[in-house]
């Protein structure tokens, strides 16, 4: 029992890795951006200022997007798991 709930925990930990990396490019994309703007600003300070008002709202529409993909993947593999129960019924 406890070898398979083993593996089962390291099935699940596989299965959320991407979903990891996902969330640390959301939150640590805006965060890094926030650092970079004083260097990005002395080199060209116009787009410095055009990017200072776009980052507080990387966060959320990196979040909107990858909140879409999952369950667009979690859609797909819920009707591959009921195709694969339907033939093994046949």
């Amino acid at each position: 029992m406890k070898c398979s709930q083993g593996s089962e925990k390291e099935s699940n930990m596989k299965k959320h890795m991407p979903h990891m990396f996902m969330m640390v490019l959301c939150c640590g994309l805006p965060v890094l951006l926030l650092f970079l703007v004083p260097l990005i600003a002395s080199a060209n300070p116009a787009l410095g200022a055009k990017l200072l008002p776009v980052i507080p709202f990387l966060c959320p529409v990196l979040m909107g997007g990858m909140m879409f993909f999952m369950f667009k993947k979690e859609k797909n593999t819920v009707i591959k798991e009921n195709d694969n129960k339907n033939e093994t019924d046949v």
